[in-house]
């Protein structure tokens, strides 16, 4: 049976060769490529299955499957999938969150209103349903732009948009409304910085540079390590404090592994920046390790040597005097009471030499800087004057 692009039963043409190929000017479709029912003409019944007119055709008098090839027609096109404007308005996403506030949306849908459109086969609702299905919410935190442009329906702008969302959650953690934030004791360093370190795999070694008054001036990372080691110099801690004029800094690092328990190689790196700081005249306060949960300061914990009579504040004995008491987590040793007459007398003239050194260091760089100034001045001059 021959049919037009209507459905309508027309014979034959007389100029069609019983053998060979069909003119191009006369293919016509049969009722089921059409969509039609086998009897929707008058006069026509359903073709046996495998016969010229059979299902799947789109020649009249061609097979669905090519004998000669063996290739099967090209599978049809997925379904689309409900677009978001056809959804019950009640069950939108940001309908929801009018009406219901954005505490009652979960994570799929808080996250479909900030990235808004899906795909062709996938609605962002969907996209968002799949995306929480592989990612935990602290996974999805640390995942790069490069693994979330691997999933389909998340390209470069959707990617970029979630790691700016979750950049935006982690500085209003570290954000204050101080000025400047006084550090008071070591759960206010761990307050400021494991906001930043959370969920990292690498060592962080950071410095927290402080005015006379204990107040942050600035926070910096000086090296990132490896799994379990950072390699951090102290002229790369105090290079930065004498720049920002500190008066005295906190050492913060982190454990990958959550055990902020100090090893050997904590000691004695923190050992070899204190005995800097005594010879620049800047104190090291603390040095806290930040865990999982929780941290450790190791000047509570008595890791650290006492600035004067160089015992470490756990042992409770003074070297000089023995009349040093055991340092807790909230008292400090008064050197008055641990140092007699005589050795005040050589830490203050140690703490003047000190002085002097840094008064020299400071002036000689600025020595230097107006030098080259002014060698920078005359030369630009002189290229002006040639060019003149």
């Amino acid at each position: 049976m021959w049919y037009n692009m209507t459905g309508q039963y027309q014979n034959p043409p007389a100029d069609i060769p019983e053998q060979g190929d069909i003119p191009e000017k006369y293919i016509l479709f049969t009722p089921s490529a059409l969509d039609l029912p086998p009897d929707a003409v008058p006069g026509n019944s359903p073709a046996p299955p495998g016969s010229a007119g059979s299902s799947g055709s789109f020649l009249s008098g061609k097979s669905g499957k090519s004998e000669k090839s063996g290739k099967s027609p090209k599978p049809e096109s997925p379904r689309r999938s409900l677009r978001i404007d056809e959804i019950d308005p009640e069950n939108r996403p940001r309908e929801r969150l009018k009406r219901c506030g954005p505490g009652a949306l979960s994570n799929a849908e808080l996250a479909a209103v900030i990235l808004r459109t899906g795909t062709r086969q996938e609605n962002i609702l969907q996209i968002c349903q799949r995306l929480f299905s592989e990612y935990t919410l602290p996974g999805l935190s640390r995942a790069g732009m490069t693994k979330l442009r691997a999933m389909h329906g998340i390209g470069e702008v959707k990617a970029a948009q979630i790691c700016a969302v979750f950049e935006l959650a982690r500085r209003l953690e570290m954000y204050s409304d101080e000025p400047k934030r006084k550090i008071t004791s070591p759960s206010d360093v761990f307050d400021i910085v494991h906001a930043g370190l959370r969920g990292e795999k690498k060592e962080h070694f950071i410095v927290l540079f402080l005015n006379t008054k204990n107040q942050v001036l600035k926070e910096e990372v000086i090296s990132i390590g490896s799994l379990n080691a950072s390699i951090v110099h102290p002229r790369e801690i105090f290079r930065q404090a004498v720049i920002e004029a500190a008066a005295s800094v906190i050492l913060v690092h982190n454990h990958p592994s959550g055990d902020p328990k100090p090893s050997d190689e904590d000691i004695e790196m923190t050992e070899r920046v204190c005995r800097a700081g005594d010879v620049v005249g800047i104190d090291v306060l603390d040095h806290i390790i930040i865990g999982d949960h929780d941290f450790v300061s190791m000047k509570q914990e008595g890791y650290m040597r006492h600035p004067l009579c160089g015992q470490r504040e756990q042992c409770g004995q003074c070297e000089q005097c023995g009349q040093c008491d055991s340092v807790n987590s909230s008292d400090s040793v008064d050197s008055a009471d641990c140092v007699n007459s005589a050795d005040s007398e050589n830490s203050a003239s140690s703490v003047n030499s000190v002085t002097v050194w840094t008064v020299w260091t400071v002036g000689t760089v600025w020595t230097v800087r107006a030098v080259w100034t002014v060698w920078t001045v005359r030369t630009v001059w002189t290229v002006w004057q040639c060019e003149q």
